[in-house]
């Protein structure tokens, strides 16, 4: 127990002075230490990026038989249900 003691006063002890030599070296070198400004860094390279873009939603259409469509009865981005009419082939008739 008396050895701990010792030993935590000579550690305290050794810590004080390191503090205080601390102090005399700031004293020395004219107080606080000036802060150097850092460059400012500019990056002379350019970013490159490829991307595909791609519809959230599609549908493949097609014909039960070939043709010309001569008629398109409805307009881009309206909404369908299903079997309506979309489009008309010329002198063709659809067979369902």
């Amino acid at each position: 127990m008396k050895y701990r003691s010792i030993l935590f006063i000579c550690t305290l002890a050794l810590f004080g002075l390191l503090v205080s030599a601390c102090d005399v070296i700031a004293a020395r070198t004219g107080g606080e230490a000036t802060p150097t400004p850092i460059p400012t860094v500019v990056a002379d390279t350019n970013v490159i990026a490829e991307g595909r873009v791609v519809p959230y939603q599609h549908v493949n259409l097609s014909f039960k038989s070939g043709g010309q469509v001569v008629e398109v009865l409805v307009d881009e981005g309206e909404v369908i249900e299903e079997d309506q009419v979309i489009a008309r082939l010329a002198n063709k008739e659809q067979s369902q």
